[in-house]
């Protein structure tokens, strides 16, 4: 197998509890990311963002690469990709 792919459909409310307590990211353990503001028209990165939940009331998408988490085995540089809508939308995780 070369890579894989893992999506979750998920309300927005869930979204906080996913990445902070599931995932336990933290900025130590991110290599890069990206988020598109569109009310400041800027690019953020995670350490910026205090709320997922609240970031994604506007439409919009965003990307992690991540250097190493433990979900039961120990995943390494990993890329995690959110796409919501303002009220849900999809968490995936590619990695290979």
């Amino acid at each position: 197998m070369e890579s894989l792919e893992v999506v979750f459909d998920l309300r927005m409310e869930y979204l906080n509890n996913m990445l902070f307590h599931d995932f336990k990211l933290t900025p130590d353990n991110i290599i890069s990311s990206n988020f598109y503001d569109n009310e400041e028209e800027r690019n953020k990165e995670f350490k910026d963002i205090t709320s997922f939940s609240e970031f994604f009331t506007i439409p919009g998408t965003g990307t992690i690469t991540v250097d190493k988490l433990r979900l039961g085995i120990t995943l390494e540089q990993f890329l995690i990709l959110l796409c919501f809508d303002g009220e849900s939308g999809t968490v995936e995780i590619n990695f290979s």
